[in-house]
């Protein structure tokens, strides 16, 4: 196999490859992934060797060097708008990054970001003074329309789910269990009405928990579980 990128002790290694194969474990993993699962499977799929991974940064001997240099191939996937990442630091792809499909795409986007840095950040700023502005407007409105707000938007959610392919009902509850802080998420079964089985590891301060789940969409109203005789 033709390695995308190598790791040494001093040189910067090709971001674009770094970037590619990010790509690639993220479609691996459905779409979604926590920087650790997703870190494994790059490193997985490179087949970056032992040594390599041995090697930390200068400044800084409890980080190294390819975690370092993932995370900005991360970065300028983000800014090249190919992927999001939430709060709680899972990161998925968009729909630009679903379409990457080889180097020469990664290496557009450096070169785009690479270019355009300055200015996204000048952009940035006066964005963020607009969304403040903004974001007070809308709290105003919504202080005035109350509930009915609320159930607009749960009916306009329950539509959207209600019409997702079985493949993106995966990916959305891939996403949602590492949201809530699940790791190594897996489908393992779907059942025939369009929901889907699998399994999990959520970690609660010391100790992990392997949990299975179950996810299902059903139309119309559902009569609750009757209590055990």
């Amino acid at each position: 196999m033709t390695r995308r990128f190598e790791i040494d002790a001093e040189t910067l290694p090709d971001l674009p490859g770094m970037m590619l194969v990010t790509v690639e474990a993220l479609k691996d993993l459905g779409g979604s992934a926590t920087i650790q699962e997703l870190d494994e499977k790059v490193i997985e799929l490179e087949g970056v060797t032992e040594a390599e991974q041995a090697f930390t940064m200068p400044r800084d001997e409890n980080r190294t060097r390819v975690n370092y240099y993932l995370a900005w191939a991360r970065t300028y996937l983000k800014r090249g708008d190919a992927l999001n990442n939430s709060k709680r630091g899972v990161w998925a792809l968009t729909e630009i990054g679903s379409a990457i499909s080889d180097l020469s795409a990664t290496q557009g986007i450096y070169g785009q970001v690479t270019q355009e840095e300055r200015e996204r950040a000048r952009l940035k700023r006066l964005a963020a003074k607009k969304a403040d502005a903004d974001r007070g407007e809308e709290i105003e409105v919504m202080a005035d329309d109350g509930p009915a707000d609320e159930e607009d938007w749960k009916s306009a959610l329950l539509s959207v789910l209600g019409k997702m392919d079985p493949a993106a009902f995966e990916r959305l509850a891939q996403r949602l269990l590492r949201e809530a802080g699940f790791t190594k998420v897996e489908v393992r079964g779907k059942s025939g009405d369009g929901g889907i089985d699998g399994v999990g590891v959520l970690r609660v301060n010391l100790v992990s928990f392997q949990v299975y789940f179950q996810c299902k969409r059903w139309k119309g109203v559902t009569a609750p579980l009757a209590p055990p005789a």
